[in-house]
């Protein structure tokens, strides 16, 4: 789901855009669509067609493994792949980080957060040994 991707076009829908796939029975093809997301229920309304790719099954492990490729552009806005994965007769959704995509991640080490801790008013961090 994309959070404010577009503008609502009546009061029942959110600015919320919900991506949605569907899969042909032969083929291996799968069509992208985006749809409207309704207000009361967060249901999917008014799909289009965005695009369409392919997919493949692939076993890692004990688990079979459904990715999708050719994702549309509005999907590449998420900055990471949908996975299907089946382990055991249940189905699982996954994600996998798109290739090339790099994280910048900043944190605290533990005497500047225990330093901000204090000066919020909340207990420091009292690692265990």
């Amino acid at each position: 789901m994309l959070a404010n991707a577009t503008v609502a076009p009546t009061a029942y829908y959110t600015n919320n855009v919900s991506l949605r796939a569907s899969f042909a029975a032969g083929g291996k093809v799968v069509t992208f669509y985006s749809c409207l997301e309704r207000k009361s229920s967060s249901s999917a309304r008014n799909c289009t067609a965005i695009g369409s790719g392919n997919y493949s099954i692939a076993t890692l492990g004990d688990a079979r493994v459904l990715s999708m490729s050719n994702p549309p552009l509005l999907a590449q806005q998420l900055g990471y792949k949908r996975l299907l994965v089946e382990r055991a007769g249940i189905v699982y959704y996954g994600y996998q980080d798109q290739s090339g995509a790099s994280k910048s991640t900043l944190r605290l080490n533990l005497t500047a957060a225990n330093a901000l801790l204090t000066q919020l008013g909340i207990p420091v961090i009292a690692p265990t040994p």
